[in-house]
């Protein structure tokens, strides 16, 4: 082997490239052809399993479409076919053949006693009351039982009629199967009807005439084709071949068919006979198995089609190979000719420049292997030529170095910068003056040889020696602070930049010192720290929010930044944006403002906007913000006031203002009017008493006393509303109670389309109430659901208990008792946004059209609620609906007993007592004489206070009983009450008046220390009063 090399060594150039391009030619285009042939012959194989398997999958969506079209077909014929025939029972029940419970009861007959397939059944389900409740009417498992929780139950209410499939197990299955339901729905009874059953129970309708002509159209190549058969070998669809093959082999002996059926997925080759065509031929087959109906899906064909391609790049790359072959030899012919004549003419230069000759050049430096030997050549003689006049130019150089060095030393020795230079073992070997200053010593000579660590204390010479020192002889260099000790024991602080001084080799020659005294700047940096520690405590301790803003984000927050936000200094400093805090709906304007100051269009600026807490309350705050520069970037510095509760106090002020400007017109209207209805009632029961039961016209004296008591009605809800109105809530009442006899009058006043519930609650608790007003509530609520559901849709009053502190908290904070009744209002309407649930209790305010509402209901439920020491809340979403939550004071069942209110005898209300009556109203003033001289007692009468003084100190011996009307000319009511009380200070009164907010009285009448009778007033009434104080 070793002379077969000598020999091939001794060829020339040109013969040993021809030679080895050949083999390597040869070789590569041969490895080439076979790896690109196998390749090829893969991506054919993967290509032809690829589109067999893919007509498998096409034809098997084919069949299981056919087969889901089917089994729907028939589950909608059985569907609309039975709602066909309960229609015709529907329609002999409407013409009086037979009852309604009668048809209906044929109809779940009919639907129970049919069945599809195996476990296919009908059914049917009432949806009246859908989607809470749907039961059903009929169905042989579940009869009579709740189909709500049914995924399919509450499609088919929505849909009314379709098909649907879905994954079910019935009980006892092992396992789960793909359902189908076709529902349909019969209006008149508002049945959904449908028709079930397992999509797998019902193939056999499936037609294969459906689908036969896809599948036989499907072909690859000229032999190529796709069949199904069953698993026991019988053909179903197929080009040429019917009946059982289960045994049938192929060309070699092997039964592929019962392969098939056996493995029924995977993929098979067999040899078939051609005895018409050419013989026998190998052929490839992949199948797919379909389930439900127990079918194969093949597809097959030959191989021998499929890898005619391969024959035709062999023969390619064989003719391709002996072209490139030519082709080859030709050009490598032509370089090794070009490259021999070059390294000949190279050879002779060589010859040239060995005489000593160093100018000799040789041109044509290109770029290949034999140009970069010229080039290389070239730069030799070049580097031999500048030899001498190097060594010329060294000399030239060291004499410039120790110039500069000289230099260096006079700046050295002059700069007010520490300079100096260490051995490798720290011994110092160059110090300047400046540094000598730092070390306290007098001369260089004197620290010239002496140890750096010796200028550093104790713990600064174990850093340096085992770390400072070690870090710079690693990496070069070192910068930091150190404290120097000098020869007198004085520290002094300094900058420190040390590095190596390396030879030419890069071996470390000296270490050297940049030494910068910063006392000066220690100084500066401390009186800035103790400066901004002062600053820092006054903003932390402030009582307003601080924040600096910067990039979107906060940059810094104070203490009273985190109280008013709820989020704590980490939670907000750079990781939450600034306007992620902010309510959406004023973000707009807070980043418009912020970007103003940031470009300088304002220096400050002061405004109001909305924040949103950790807690997720919504709160106003007060800004001021102006334009700053933080860490060298323009920045915002803001503080933040949180006003919301002084917001909450001026929206109550206004309301207490609007409330009070409203109740001096109502209370000042009610006054006359009231005067007005006490005659007109006062006469109209004298009139009815006076009449015969049998009278024609006692029927007008009964509408008179009506619609004077609902004039009356209108007078105190006027009051109520005005907060002017003082009710009296003394008498007991169970809440549950109210609200049931509420019940029928709510039922009337809403419409069909609202269904009305009431969840009452098992305690029963007692509130004390003016039961009349809290009626009045209850149907002024009603009526504002009933408007807020023109479509109809559902109102909820429930009755609970509720614990102050825990389930509610009152807007004043004050909390009368621990528990209240609680009574909510939900309705599922339209809703209101927080703009208008902010105005509601306002009055005459109204969302109705013109014409369709006052505005003053929800004031009257508002003044009700409070006049009985509750509070009412609203919450309400846009859609969705709106609750309102009344909240009563609950009292014990001791209390309950205590407040029972007394009866007054009615027996006998006449007497022979004398009585003044002072009025200045005629009408009363007559009407009440005649009331009270018709039941026996004698009447003196007065016009007006100072009248009525006037009267009782002629006839004061006489005088039972004082009645007095509290607005009067001259003296008013209690004026005229104090003067007679000089003259005789045990005398009894009786004050009358329009309204129970008259400024005469004050508090006297809500503490019950008057006897008093609210206008209008009934004669029976007035007598019973009178008797009572008479005989008190």
């Amino acid at each position: 082997m070793s002379k077969l090399f000598d020999f091939f060594y001794n060829f020339k150039i040109r013969s040993k490239l021809v030679l080895v391009f050949t083999a390597t030619f040869i070789l590569s285009v041969t490895t080439g052809s076979a790896i690109l042939y196998i390749l090829v012959r893969k991506t054919v194989e993967s290509t032809i399993d690829r589109e067999l398997r893919n007509a498998n999958t096409s034809i098997r969506d084919i069949v299981q479409t056919a087969v889901r079209i089917s089994a729907r077909n028939h589950l909608r014929a059985l569907a609309e076919t039975n709602r066909d025939i309960i229609n015709h029972l529907y329609q002999q029940s409407e013409e009086g053949l037979l009852s309604e419970p009668e048809a209906k009861n044929r109809a779940r007959g009919i639907l129970l006693a049919q069945a599809i397939g195996k476990t296919g059944y009908m059914f049917a389900c009432d949806i009246r009351r859908a989607p809470d409740h749907i039961p059903f009417v009929a169905h042989p498992k579940f009869d009579g039982g709740e189909g709500a929780h049914a995924k399919v139950v509450q499609k088919a209410v929505r849909e009314r009629n379709g098909y649907v499939e879905y994954l079910w197990q019935n009980p006892g299955e092992a396992r789960v199967r793909n359902k189908g339901t076709y529902y349909v729905y019969f209006a008149p009874w508002h049945w959904i009807i449908g028709a079930s059953s397992y999509t797998d129970e019902i193939p056999k309708l499936t037609s294969v005439s459906d689908f036969k002509e896809q599948i036989l159209s499907l072909r690859f190549g000229d032999t190529g084709y796709s069949f199904i058969l069953n698993s026991r070998g019988d053909t179903i669809v197929h080009p040429e071949l019917t009946g059982n093959y289960y045994g049938q082999k192929d060309a070699k002996g092997t039964a592929f068919i019962e392969n098939i059926c056996k493995k029924k997925e995977g993929k098979i080759t067999y040899w078939w006979h051609y005895p018409d065509r050419y013989g026998m031929a190998e052929r490839v087959a992949i199948f797919a198995y379909i389930p439900e109906l127990d079918w194969i899906v093949v597809s097959t064909g030959s191989l021998e089609e499929f890898n005619r391609p391969l024959a035709q790049i062999k023969r390619f790359a064989l003719i391709a190979l002996i072209i490139s072959l030519v082709l080859g030899l030709s050009l490598i012919s032509w370089i090794s000719s070009h490259m021999t004549n070059r390294l000949k003419n190279l050879m002779k230069t060589f010859e040239a420049g060995a005489t000593g000759d160093f100018t000799v050049r040789m041109g044509n430096e290109t770029k290949d292997e034999i140009g970069l030997l010229i080039r290389y050549f070239n730069l030799f003689m070049e580097k031999l030529d500048s030899y001498s006049n190097s060594l010329k130019s060294e000399i030239r150089e060291h004499s410039a170095t120790e110039k500069q060095l000289a230099i260096f030393r006079k700046f050295a020795e002059n700069s007010g910068q520490g300079f100096l230079m260490t051995d490798l073992s720290g011994n110092i070997t160059y110090i300047n003056a400046a540094l000598c200053i730092t070390f306290d010593e007098h001369k260089p000579e004197n620290v010239i040889g002496t140890n750096i660590l010796t200028y550093y204390s104790e713990d600064l010479e174990s850093e340096l020696r085992n770390r400072i020192i070690p870090a710079t002889l690693k990496q070069g260099q070192w910068v930091g602070e150190l404290i120097i000790k000098s020869a007198k024991g004085r520290p002094t602080p300094t900058m420190q930049n040390l590095f190596l001084i390396r030879d030419d080799t890069q071996n470390p020659l000296y270490l050297a010192g940049i030494v910068t005294d910063i006392s000066e700047h220690k100084k500066a940096q401390q009186a800035l720290r103790q400066s901004e520690e002062k600053y820092r405590s006054v903003v932390e301790e402030s009582l307003v929010g601080v924040s600096i803003i910067q990039d979107g984000y906060l940059q810094y927050v104070n203490k009273k930044y985190c109280e008013i936000s709820g989020y704590s200094y980490e939670e907000l400093v750079r990781s939450i944006p600034h306007l992620e805090l902010v309510h959406p709906d004023d973000c707009m304007m807070v980043r418009d403002n912020i970007n103003k100051r940031l470009r300088g269009e304002c220096d400050v600026s002061e405004y109001k906007y909305r924040r949103i807490r950790k807690d997720g309350e919504v709160i106003t705050v007060k800004t001021l913000e102006t334009r700053s520069i933080y860490r060298g970037h323009p920045a915002i510095i803001s503080t933040l006031l949180d006003i919301s509760k002084e917001q909450t106090l001026e929206h109550q002020l206004r309301q207490a203002q609007k409330m009070e400007a409203i109740g001096q017109l109502a209370g000042g209207v009610a006054h006359d009017f009231n005067n007005i209805l006490t005659a007109v009632i006062g006469y109209a029961n004298l009139l009815k008493i006076k009449m015969e039961q049998d009278n024609p016209l006692m029927v007008y004296v009964d509408h008179v006393l009506s619609s004077s008591e609902k004039a009356a009605g209108l007078t105190q809800n006027l009051l109520a509303f005005s907060r002017k109105q003082l009710i009296k809530p003394e008498e007991p009442h169970r809440i549950n109670k109210i609200v049931q006899e509420s019940e029928k009058l709510l039922k009337r006043l809403l419409r069909e389309d609202i269904d009305l519930k009431i969840v009452l609650t098992a305690e029963d608790p007692t509130i004390l109430c003016d039961i009349t007003q809290i009626h009045q509530v209850l149907l002024n609520l009603a009526t504002n659901a009933r408007d807020a559901m023109p479509s109809g849709g559902t109102l909820t009053i429930n009755t609970t208990i509720a614990e102050a502190g825990k389930d509610f908290v009152r807007p004043d904070g004050k909390n009368r008792t621990d528990r209240y009744v609680r009574i909510s209002f939900t309705d599922t309407g339209h809703g209101m946004d927080q703009q208008t649930v902010d105005q509601i209790f306002d009055p005459f305010f109204t969302t109705k059209e013109a014409g369709k509402g006052t505005g003053l209901g929800l004031s009257i439920v508002y003044g009700v609620v409070e006049q009985h020491n509750g509070y009412i809340d609203v919450r309400s979403t846009v859609t969705k609906g709106t609750t309102f939550n009344l909240h009563f004071p609950m009292i014990e069942e001791d209390e309950q007993e205590s407040c029972e209110p007394e009866t007054v005898p009615f027996e006998k209300y006449g007497g022979n007592e004398v009585i003044l009556v002072a009025e200045d109203s005629t009408a009363v003033r007559q009407l009440t004489r005649e009331v009270l001289e018709d039941s026996g007692y004698t009447v003196i009468e007065a016009t007006d206070g100072q009248d009525a003084v006037q009267r009782f100190s002629e006839n004061s011996p006489e005088i039972d009983l004082v009645i007095l009307d509290v607005i009067m000319p001259n003296r008013n009511g209690n004026e005229a009450y104090q003067a007679i009380r000089e003259i005789r200070h045990n005398v009894k009164v009786i004050f009358t008046s329009g309204y129970t907010g008259d400024v005469v009285l004050g508090k006297g009448i809500q503490d019950n220390a008057f006897n008093f009778l609210s206008k209008p007033v009934a004669p029976t009434e007035l007598l019973a009063k009178v008797r009572a104080v008479l005989d008190g």
